[in-house]
């Protein structure tokens, strides 16, 4: 990563998306233009953030496991821009098992959802 936080290998061409930022709502729209196979098609609204200005803002979301069970799993997901450059960073886990990740694109969704664990995310991206 160079001075200005930018990756000077690019390892792949990432989706086209459009991002519209609200900061009188402090909310952000993100549609999907054209998908390289990480981002579901259509448009998705943030809510949850914090925007600075069209360059500089993050959203989040947090969900937790039921109160019943067994052991406690948290995980939340931050989305966010930092100086114009997109990022999404995943974290949670019960302890000892705590993670922090980078999984992005249908592959975060499929996490969410439950439908594949941290690892197979990892693995596909």
């Amino acid at each position: 990563m160079d001075k200005n936080f930018r990756c000077p290998n690019i390892k792949r061409t990432g989706a086209a998306l459009s991002i519209r930022v609200n900061p009188v709502t402090q909310k952000i729209q993100v549609t999907t233009v054209e998908s390289n196979g990480d981002w579901f098609p259509g448009t998705r609204i943030l809510e949850s953030c914090s925007v600075v200005d069209s360059e500089n803002w993050v959203c989040a979301t947090e969900s937790k496991s039921a109160p019943e069970a067994a052991f406690k799993i948290y995980v939340k997901s931050t989305v966010g821009m930092f100086r114009g450059h997109l990022y999404t960073i995943v974290e949670g886990g019960a302890p000892p098992d705590y993670y922090s990740s980078s999984i992005g694109g249908w592959r975060l969704k499929l996490f969410e959802w439950g439908a594949i664990d941290r690892v197979l995310a990892q693995k596909l991206e």
